[in-house]
Formats: C-alpha cells, sequence, structure tokens
C-alpha cells in the first residue's frame, strides 16, 4: 500500500489533489498535457464537483492553468517564474541551515562529503542531470538535522514545483554554474566541519547569491520554459 493509501483525506477534493499533484510532480503528466474533467471523474468514479475543486487546488500551486475554453492543462513553467519560486526556497534554506548547523555530526558531515565526491565525478563527466539530482540531495542534507518540520516541508515542496519534468536543469543551460556552485559547496562543508555557524550560513548566503545571479542570467537571456531547477 502506498503513502496515499494510507493518509487520511477531510475530503474528496483533497484525495484527488494529491493523486494529481503526485502524478504531476512524478512527471507522468507532461507540461501542456490536458486534464479533461469528465474523464478524471470517470477515471476516480465521482462526480465532477470534486474533481474542479481539485482543479482549482492545483491551479492555486501553480501547477496546472485553467482556460475558458479548453479547461486544465499542466502548467509550462517559465524561467522567469522557475527563478523566483528558487528565489523563495534558497532564502528559506539559509534559514534552515542556521538552524540545523549545530546538529550535524561527524555522520552528517562525512555523507555530505560523500555526494560532494559523487557531484565532483558528475561534474567531469559532463553530466548535468546527475549533478543537478546529487545538487538537491546536498541541499536537503544540509537542513536536514533541523527540528522545524514545516519549515522543511515548504522548502520540500518549493524544490518540487519547479522539478516536476527534469527535461533540462540550470546546469545545462550554464555549465560553468556546476564547477562554482561545488566551490561553494565545499566552502559551506568547510565551515560545517569547523563548527562554525556563523561562517557556514555567510558561505551558504554567498551560494544562494550566486546562484540568484546566475538565474538572472538566465532569465533575461532564456525565452522558453525550464522544467528543473538549480
Amino acid at each position: 500500500m502506498n503513502d496515499l493509501a494510507r493518509r487520511p483525506f477531510a475530503t474528496k477534493s483533497e484525495w484527488v489533489y494529491e493523486q494529481l499533484r503526485q502524478r504531476i510532480l512524478a512527471g507522468s503528466y507532461k507540461p501542456d498535457d490536458r486534464l479533461r474533467l469528465t474523464e478524471l471523474a470517470r477515471e476516480f468514479e465521482m462526480s465532477e464537483m470534486p474533481v474542479r475543486e481539485a482543479l482549482r487546488m492545483l491551479q492555486r500551486d501553480g501547477l496546472i492553468e485553467m482556460h475558458s475554453h479548453r479547461g486544465a492543462s499542466v502548467a509550462n513553467l517559465s524561467w522567469a517564474r522557475a527563478a523566483e519560486i528558487v528565489s523563495v526556497r534558497m532564502h528559506l534554506e539559509v534559514l534552515a541551515m542556521r538552524e540545523a548547523a549545530p546538529g550535524h555530526d561527524k555522520a552528517s558531515l562525512a555523507e555530505l562529503g560523500k555526494i560532494l565526491d559523487r557531484m565532483d565525478r558528475d561534474l567531469a563527466a559532463g553530466s548535468a542531470a546527475r549533478f543537478s539530482t546529487g545538487n538537491r540531495e546536498f541541499h536537503r542534507r544540509l537542513y536536514e538535522p533541523g527540528t522545524n518540520a514545516v519549515l522543511k516541508e515548504e522548502i520540500a515542496d518549493l524544490w518540487d514545483r519547479v522539478w516536476r519534468a527534469r527535461a533540462q536543469s540550470i546546469f545545462e543551460v550554464d555549465r560553468a554554474r556546476m564547477a562554482a556552485a561545488q566551490l561553494e559547496h565545499r566552502a559551506i562543508l568547510a565551515a560545517l566541519s569547523q563548527n562554525d555557524a556563523e561562517a557556514a550560513v555567510t558561505a551558504a548566503s554567498r551560494h544562494r547569491d550566486r546562484t540568484l545571479q546566475s538565474w538572472s542570467n538566465i532569465v533575461r537571456t532564456q525565452a522558453r520554459p525550464v522544467d528543473a531547477p538549480e
């Protein structure tokens, strides 16, 4: 039984919302795919009303777009919109890492080092996709020792909102960013290894600012949709 089957839902709309949300985030639905109300109601064996409400909830999340004559479709995230989401996420990550820094120990620091070593190999191999996956894991591990579950959930949700389809990442557009990001990651890890929380936060803030500058540059030069985050 999967997590959705075990999780209690207050309404049918919430259940449909979570089903569709997971499909979008997993890439089962691609950008611009149509979500037809009648077909979904038939699939879920319920009336159209709770499905319609679920679609409105997904629209509020920015995961789908509603069109007056075509119904709903999976949102085609622009570079500009993605950059805004990444900005919010990275500011929250600095806050989360400040809280989490004292909770790191030898084991967690060693795991962070292993992730960076794998990312070094991905960088050498020129694999932006694998590097991007490692990047997300490294970021998650940075604030994992933190105790604020709501903060971590919000960050994960912001990652997911830009991570829906991994056809292209920022590292594929700005390949020089991979090497620069690794230097910044190493600086964060070095500060944590020295038990210097303030230096780690400073390094993380510098990483955030340089990453967002890369996003800003891309927004100015790219006119096509984006499907994956830094």
